[in-house]
């Protein structure tokens, strides 16, 4: 008899074990909720990996994909540093876009907001503060 009722206690137990192992660690947190009142613009992509990947065989992907940038450039005369600038900018974000840290990271839901500028005061001087230049001139 104490055999059954050790072995119920024991898996009464394991049951409690294995749910709470079970349960989300975290709670869903809305992202708007996270940032401040005066945001200026939010943007909620959802499955963005898969957005990617159907704007690349899309209609429109494709016809972009078709345009030699590097041919309408030389054709342009663009310095050849300018051009081997743009080749390397765009392959470090292709590789970007296919990267593996890039689909986990991003490619299950991103926000991406853009906050207000801190204006000490609304003079050139306070703009040029905010955008982190020195101000050259002083105004009155």
């Amino acid at each position: 008899m104490k055999k059954v009722i050790i072995f119920i206690v024991v898996l009464g137990l394991v049951a409690i074990g294995t749910s709470y192992l079970l349960k989300p660690a975290h709670k869903e947190v809305k992202p708007a909720k996270l940032l401040p009142a005066d945001t200026l613009l939010m943007v909620e992509l959802v499955n963005l990996e898969k957005s990617i990947d159907g704007f690349k065989s899309g209609k429109l992907g494709q016809k972009l994909k078709e345009i030699d940038l590097t041919g309408v450039m030389q054709n342009l005369e663009v310095p050849i540093k300018a051009i081997e600038e743009y080749e390397k900018t765009k392959s470090a974000v292709l590789s970007t876009l296919d990267s593996m840290l890039f689909k986990e990271l991003f490619g299950q839901e991103t926000v991406l907001a853009v906050l207000p500028p801190k204006i000490d005061h609304l003079t050139p001087e306070g703009l040029k503060k905010a955008l982190g230049r020195k101000p050259s001139v002083a105004w009155c």
